[in-house]
């Protein structure tokens, strides 16, 4: 079976767009070519995700505690954004 690029998991919260997702590194000469998780956080209206304000990726922990991490950093520990 053949690996492909998938979406892990995906949070809107308090404006941002958090996405973690397991893709093909394009920085790497190795063949074959290495894969990995990671996790972007996006500026969110609430209709179409904005700019990245965020990245991680970490190879020592599960995918998706460093998706928690984020959900924690950009939004439990963030106030409501002013309308």
């Amino acid at each position: 079976m053949s690996k492909r690029e998938h979406n892990l998991a995906t949070t809107y919260i308090k404006g941002y767009n958090i996405s973690t997702g397991y893709r093909q590194s394009s920085a790497t000469i190795t063949d074959p070519p290495s894969w990995y998780y990671e996790t972007l956080v996006f500026e969110w209206d609430g209709k179409e995700r904005g700019k990245i304000v965020d990245m991680a990726s970490d190879s020592d922990s599960p995918a998706m505690h460093v998706h928690c991490r984020m959900i924690q950093k950009w939004g439990l520990e963030r106030e409501e954004p002013k309308p």
